[in-house]
């Protein structure tokens, strides 16, 4: 395989422009210019033959179960909560504090 430089000029012309046929230019020109092939026909034919490829699966953020909305996460949540609350030490002036720090064990430490 040549090196980067050569290869990256080599794939300018391939990779220039939109189009429907966008795909199948980069896929060809990355077979001519890696050497695998040693025309643009055979490249073209390479590209045409093999499968397309499956989109990757996206990844979601934080610690979510795939499987469930936003208001099963939610019951979830404070059914967690709730048992993470100690009730004979519950006042109204900590209740905001001790809410907070149970839904941070339930959140954080699944």
């Amino acid at each position: 395989m040549p090196d980067r430089t050569a290869y990256n000029n080599c794939m300018k012309p391939y990779m220039t422009g939109g189009g429907e046929d966008r795909k199948l230019r980069f896929c060809s020109g990355a077979k001519v210019c890696s050497g695998k092939s040693k025309t643009e026909a055979e490249a073209r034919q390479i590209c045409l033959a093999q499968p397309p490829k499956l989109p990757r699966e996206r990844k979601t953020r934080g610690q979510r179960s795939p499987g469930l909305n936003c208001g099963q996460q939610m019951a979830t949540l404070a059914g967690c909560a709730a048992k993470e609350i100690n009730t004979t030490t519950l006042t109204t002036e900590n209740f905001a504090l001790t809410l907070a720090e149970a839904l941070q064990k339930c959140n954080c430490t699944r």
